[in-house]
């Protein structure tokens, strides 16, 4: 029945491509584009490798949340509680609270555990998103060990009007609209996005050769984002944005627990302003932010009630200047206030965290490399002061042969529910210190004749050793969980991406793929029997792996997805453990163009080949689904020879 359904939509699409051959989109002007670039994450990563996710990858997952995104476009590892559920990101066999969440250059990780769950976060909302592979604590400061996710919407200052609406409909009753309407000229840029998503989830999966239905994980999700931009001149520009999120969802029961009746309901208010200015040379930039998010736990069986309340203040102000030939610096400071009002804690708590901060990078025209030396120093309330620097080098070595090398110190500090929450809330715990090591080497093949056809492969060894590792474990004497600081963790392995574009006449042939290999065990022996030694952490894979293909004919795109995640742990002393599992995701779609309007139609299959499997033990996960959309895009652009794109990530 499936492919039947995928051949008649082949037919039916391709009978329209003939006769809409015809019509045609109005003038796209080609305009000259003036970037300012002014972001740390641009400058001053040296040595590091970072993924832009594509844009046209970012569009066909419109309806998305960036946990999906993230798990087909990418070897990282997700670990996911269900669809609409919990997701957590591991990058390089460390843990979810020692990776970096960033929009519009701000953490947005609450202080109370730091960790963002990706579930939440909509792909509509954000036309860049960036992955950054290594530690960065130089650079962002505490917890930006393994890696990082940078969000953002660039300004375009240029005549344009868009609407960009849509709606779909998908398996297990999963409803969802989409609107975005942008206004600009050469001095004004205002976006405003509208995302809601309403899914029953109820879908079917065997326990014990018996088929039943998942209970209790419905989910209702509403966001809006407003961000205005004012350039006053091409010497100061001036952004503020706000972005509401809202979700309200069940929490459906494990495979071993009985039918479950809790629910959660996520708030989150974030906003922030900032301000750049053009100086001789240089870039001027302040900026601040304000973050609010609210989660409310209610379990009647278990008689809970549970509220969290965290604030986040953010100031920070740098100076980023050419002093002299081939060399930039930048330098700057950061305020952190943090606030949190949780039931849990023996009252409110509150942490002050200030950084100042020093990058240095220089060009070496003679070898064609570049250098960067970073430093941070950071004081958190609490804590003796953090210093990490960083050193990276960069270059061309032989014809399309290039190389990387970084090594930088990081850290996590204790979040507030390692150090107060009751009972088990250790105080005395120390940060978390790591030395990171990677190093490179990328090939960059063109060809000469035919531009449009390139390929890049980056190949890339890492290892991280991280002290002071923090792990909640029960208490021997009181009957609660307490932690510690009692693991050393020695992180290593190895990363592969490629990506290869070719182009004939009509025809765009895209492939991509990437794979880790993570390698992250406990080097400390806790006692004589110590069964955890030298074992690899609980839910971190060996091995993950994706490949994708797309071909593109006029109008048309259709692609195929094959991920795979290795098998995960869940004991420490690696007896238990979840088997391995490999998807398969399949997306079709055309676009009819009709002078400034757009119309597209994309048909999403996930779990193609239906595979039964759990992320996480005891929590099964959906089988295959079929997803619809429907997109309406209608542009107006102005003829203008000059336009500016802020892109300060």
């Amino acid at each position: 029945m499936l492919i039947r359904f995928i051949l008649l939509l082949f037919v039916v699409l391709f009978s329209i491509q003939l006769h809409s051959q015809s019509n045609q989109i109005d003038t796209v002007y080609q305009l000259s584009e003036v970037n300012i670039s002014a972001g740390r994450l641009n400058d001053f990563s040296i040595g590091l490798n970072i993924t832009n996710i594509d844009s046209v990858v970012i569009e066909r997952h419109r309806t998305s949340s960036l946990s999906k995104l993230l798990t087909e476009q990418t070897p990282l590892y997700i670990k996911s509680y269900g669809q609409g559920s919990l997701a957590t990101i591991s990058f390089r066999g460390t843990s979810a609270s020692q990776t970096g969440f960033f929009w519009n250059g701000f953490a947005i990780d609450p202080p109370n555990i730091a960790i963002v769950d990706l579930s939440l976060i909509p792909v509509f909302f954000f036309e860049s998103i960036r992955i950054q592979n290594g530690g960065t604590s130089s650079l962002y400061g505490s917890g930006n060990i393994g890696g990082s996710i940078h969000l953002n919407n660039l300004p375009v200052f240029s005549k344009y009007t868009g609407i960009d609406a849509g709606v779909s409909y998908g398996s297990f009753q999963k409803y969802s609209a989409q609107l975005k309407a942008t206004l600009s000229n050469e001095n004004w840029n205002s976006s405003t996005g509208v995302i809601f998503n309403k899914q029953k989830n109820d879908f079917p999966f065997k326990d014990d050769e018996k088929t039943e239905h998942r209970k209790n994980a419905a989910l209702t999700n509403f966001g809006i984002i407003q961000e205005l931009s004012r350039q006053f001149s091409n010497k100061q520009y001036l952004k503020a944005s706000i972005w509401f999120q809202y979700a309200n969802r069940e929490i459906p029961p494990t495979l071993t627990t009985a039918n479950s009746s809790a629910y959660q309901i996520d708030k989150s208010v974030r906003s922030s302003v900032y301000w750049l200015k053009n100086i001789n040379n240089g870039l001027l930039t302040a900026k601040a932010a304000y973050f609010f998010d609210y989660l409310n736990y209610v379990d009647s069986v278990y008689e809970i009630n549970s509220v969290i309340k965290t604030n986040k203040l953010i100031s920070e102000f740098e100076l980023k200047k050419s002093f002299w030939k081939n060399s930039v610096v930048n330098i700057g400071a950061n305020f952190t206030f943090n606030n949190a009002d949780v039931q849990y804690y023996n009252g409110i708590k509150q942490q002050n965290l200030f950084a100042v901060f020093l990058s240095f990078q220089q060009k070496i025209p003679k070898i064609n490399w570049l250098s960067n030396l970073n430093i941070r120093q950071e004081f958190i309330q609490g804590y003796a002061a953090q210093l990490n620097p960083s050193l990276g080098f960069e270059g061309k070595i032989w014809k399309i042969i290039y190389g990387k090398i970084n090594i930088s110190r990081n850290f996590r500090a204790p979040t507030l529910n390692d150090r107060y929450w009751q009972p088990g809330g250790n105080e005395n715990l120390k940060p978390e210190i790591s030395w990171n090591e990677e190093a490179s080497i990328i090939f960059k093949i063109k060809n000469k004749s035919n531009k449009l056809h390139y390929s890049e492969f980056v190949l890339t060894a890492y290892s991280s050793s991280v002290d002071n590792w923090i792990i909640w474990h029960p208490d021997s004497v009181y009957n609660f969980w307490t932690p510690d600081n009692i693991q050393k963790v020695w992180a290593r392995g190895f990363e592969f991406s490629g990506k290869t574009k070719l182009n004939f006449n009509n025809l765009g042939i895209s492939l991509s793929e990437g794979y880790t290999y993570s390698k992250s065990t406990n080097q400390k022996k806790l006692s004589g029997n110590d069964n955890t030694y030298k074992k690899q952490l609980i839910y971190t894979p060996l091995n993950n792996f994706f490949v994708q293909i797309s071909f593109d004919y006029r109008t048309f795109n259709l692609s195929y997805n094959q991920n795979y995640t290795g098998k995960s742990y869940t004991s420490r002393d690696n007896k238990d453990f979840v088997p391995a599992y490999s998807l398969g995701n399949f997306s079709i779609s055309k676009e009819f163009q009709f002078k400034s309007c757009a119309l597209n139609l994309q048909v999403n299959i996930d779990n193609l080949w239906n595979v039964s499997y759990q992320a996480i033990k005891y929590m099964p996960m959906p089988g295959r689904s079929i997803n619809i959309l429907f997109n309406l895009k209608i542009n107006y652009y102005e003829k203008n020879e000059n336009y500016t794109v802020i892109n300060y990530q």
